[in-house]
C-alpha cells in the first residue's frame, strides 16, 4: 500500500518557476511580518546580557560589603571598613577636622596595610601621632580566618613603631563602643577607667585622646612604667620606645 502510495507521488515535481515564485512569495511576506525570521540568536544574546548583568552585579555587591574593621586610636580615631578581599571600604575619623583630613589622604579600595601606613606616616593627617603617645589598631569581624589575617598584617606593617598595640576585639564590643559613639580603642579604655572610678562617662572619654586616657588610667592605678600601658589590660605588655 504504502509502496504504491509513494509510485503515485513520485511523477509530481514541482516546476522551478513554480519553486521561484513560492520563494519570493513566502519573502515577501517575512519582510511584511507575516512570517518572522527566527529569533533564536537575538534571544540567546539577550539572555548571554542578562547573566552578565546579573553576575556583575552580584560581584560588586559582594566587593561593596564590609566584612571587617580596623580600628586605629591615637590623638585622634580613626576606623576603616574592609571587605573580603582586604580592601578599604570607607574611612570614619572622630571630627569633622579628622574626617576631612583623612578623606583627603585618598585610600578607599587601598590596600589596609597601604591604607594603614600611610595614615600612621602623614605628619598632617587625622592620627598624626605625638612624643609617648600611644596607637592601639584593632581588628573586629565575624570571620576568624580574616580577622587572624588581617592582625598579622597590621603586626607586619607596625613591627617598626614603637609604642603601638595589635589587637583583635569582639564584634559585641565593638557595637557596644558605636552605641556610645565610641571607638573600640576608647571604649576599651572607659571600661578600663569605669572600673576604677564611677566619675567616668563615654563623653568625657570621647573628646581625649588615648594618651591622656593613658595617663587618666595611670593615675587612678598608681601603676609605674606608662609606657606599657595596653588597652583593657592596664599597663601590662605594651611595645616601648627604646631608649637612646
Amino acid at each position: 500500500m504504502n509502496k504504491r502510495i509513494a509510485q503515485a507521488f513520485a511523477c509530481i515535481h514541482a516546476e522551478q518557476k513554480l519553486k521561484e515564485d513560492t520563494k519570493e512569495a513566502v519573502g515577501r511576506r517575512r519582510t511584511a511580518g507575516e512570517y518572522p525570521a527566527k529569533k533564536r540568536p537575538m534571544r540567546r544574546a539577550v539572555m548571554t546580557a542578562c547573566l552578565l548583568t546579573v553576575v556583575v552585579g552580584i560581584g560588586y555587591g559582594i566587593y561593596l560589603k564590609p566584612t571587617a574593621a580596623i580600628s586605629l586610636d591615637g590623638n585622634a580615631s580613626v576606623e576603616l571598613e574592609i571587605n573580603r578581599f582586604d580592601k578599604v571600604l570607607s574611612i570614619a575619623a572622630d571630627s569633622e577636622e579628622g574626617q576631612t583630613l583623612a578623606d583627603a589622604l585618598g585610600i578607599r579600595f587601598w590596600d589596609y596595610q597601604d591604607a594603614v601606613t600611610t595614615i600612621l606616616q602623614s605628619q598632617n593627617g587625622p592620627l598624626w601621632t605625638q612624643e609617648e603617645a600611644p596607637v592601639i589598631l584593632a581588628v573586629t569581624g565575624t570571620d576568624e580566618v580574616q580577622c587572624a589575617r588581617l592582625l598579622s598584617g597590621l603586626q607586619s606593617c607596625t613591627a617598626a613603631n614603637w609604642n603601638t598595640y595589635c589587637c583583635v576585639a569582639d564584634p559585641d564590643e565593638r557595637e557596644a563602643a558605636q552605641q556610645l559613639g565610641l571607638s573600640w580603642g576608647k571604649y576599651s579604655a572607659y571600661l578600663e577607667l569605669k572600673s576604677l572610678t564611677t566619675s567616668v562617662t563615654p563623653e568625657m572619654v570621647q573628646n581625649m585622646s588615648m594618651a591622656e586616657l593613658r595617663q587618666w588610667i595611670g593615675d587612678l592605678s598608681q601603676t609605674e612604667g606608662e609606657d606599657s600601658w595596653v588597652p583593657g589590660k592596664g599597663y601590662r605588655g605594651g611595645r616601648r620606645k627604646e631608649l637612646e
